[in-house]
């Protein structure tokens, strides 16, 4: 089985400093090329398609095409292009094809030919869907961000967008098989092709290179944390108003994470001493400290669609920690996470409020033995070894 991942990725370092591609989901994609690689090695080629803004939004107007180094050790094709809008589409597009259509010729002898194309956009699958029409391989679709949860963004405005992401969702029903991150997806989109539901997966080493963090001692209170998009569908205002309304002195709440919200975080935080704001942390730096909380939170907005199409990121690095979790209860989780995650039920600031209280007030026997179950768990099902030894399995069934 050959594998030609067509893909948005960028390597951690360059992707920290021009922020090219959105921090979780490059990190999703460079999970998966390291654990695609470290199991099919010779079988995997790489194409990856830059995601640098629009001349002059970025001040290149045209992006080289080159062959990089996305993981150590894994080179990619990094495709080139004149950076302005409509063209840089187009030419994606044709660029993609060329590719893909000399990958399809050189590996022509091969018995099984599998593009792995991430998300379902219009610049990977369609010229992918139409070299299908004439060589034989079969076309996968990597989905975590629907086009669903695009054109609920503020761009939805734009008519070419619209376009796009039509027909981009009209995609999605023509290719042979998905992996996507919320089976909802698949009922959202009626989706008839086979799929597979991977939602999340850490890397044991990443894991295995952090400093545990202590709590320091001379911090008596009980501290709630969250990290994330400050956005309005991460249900920001409520958890802060939610803050606002708890009597007990002894529990803090520390944001960390930017976005549209962060000016408000800040004044609240400057108007209630039980908020703070803490910055912005490296991908390494948070994960340590999450283990110096009492609490990690997440009050994503379960009422909001794109809410059951995507999988909160940071909730397989939550559980990882082993600190508590409480979350709102949406969609996209499995029925597995239900001895996972401790639930907010009534999606109001009094309600999150209460439901923190209640949390933190568990006696340390409890706490300690759901611990020991989540992690466990996770060992046991959300190592990305694991996860992609699942997509491997889908991908030779197709």
């Amino acid at each position: 089985m050959k594998v030609l991942f067509i893909c948005y990725a960028v390597g951690s370092e360059k992707n920290d400093k021009e922020r090219l591609v959105n921090p979780s989901g490059n990190k999703y994609q460079l999970n998966l090329i390291e654990c695609l690689n470290d199991k099919l090695s010779r079988n995997l080629d790489i194409i990856s398609i830059p995601g640098n803004p629009y001349f002059p939004l970025s001040s290149h107007f045209y992006i080289p095409g080159a062959v990089v180094s996305i993981v150590p050790g894994v080179l990619a094709r990094s495709i080139g292009f004149i950076n302005l809008p409509v063209l840089k589409n187009l030419l994606q597009s044709v660029a993609v094809f060329m590719y893909t259509f000399k990958w399809l010729v050189v590996n022509r002898r091969e018995a099984q030919r599998i593009i792995l194309t991430f998300n379902s956009n219009v610049n990977t699958v369609l010229p992918s869907i139409l070299l299908r029409l004439f060589c034989r391989v079969k076309i996968i679709s990597y989905v975590t961000d629907p086009p669903y949860f695009l054109e609920k963004s503020k761009n939805t405005y734009d008519v070419l967008k619209r376009i796009y992401l039509d027909i981009s969702k009209v995609l999605m029903r023509n290719v042979d098989g998905m992996v996507v991150i919320s089976k909802h997806i698949v009922d959202v989109f009626k989706i008839t092709a086979p799929y597979l539901v991977v939602d999340n997966g850490y890397s044991e080493n990443v894991y295995a290179d952090i400093d545990v963090m202590v709590k320091d001692k001379t911090i008596k209170n009980k501290i709630v944390m969250f990290a994330g998009s400050l956005s309005v569908h991460n249900g920001i205002v409520e958890l802060v108003e939610a803050f606002n309304l708890l009597s007990a002195e002894n529990i803090e709440l520390w944001i960390y994470g930017e976005a549209e919200l962060k000016d408000y975080v800040i004044d609240s935080a400057q108007r209630n001493p039980k908020i703070k704001y803490m910055g912005v942390l490296g991908s390494k730096k948070i994960l340590e400290v999450y283990s110096c909380a009492d609490l990690l939170i997440n009050t994503r907005n379960p009422y909001r669609e794109v809410s059951d199409c995507t999988f909160p990121s940071k909730m397989t690095e939550y559980l990882v920690s082993g600190t508590p979790v409480l979350t709102t209860r949406l969609k996209c989780y499995g029925p597995e996470y239900d001895e996972l995650f401790y639930f907010i039920d009534d999606f109001t600031s009094n309600g999150i409020s209460q439901k923190i209280l209640e949390i933190l007030m568990l006696p340390a026997e409890e706490i300690c033995l759901r611990k020991k179950t989540v992690i466990k768990f996770m060992l046991d099902n959300k190592t990305w070894s694991r996860q992609i030894d699942k997509v491997i399995d889908f991908l030779a069934i197709v």
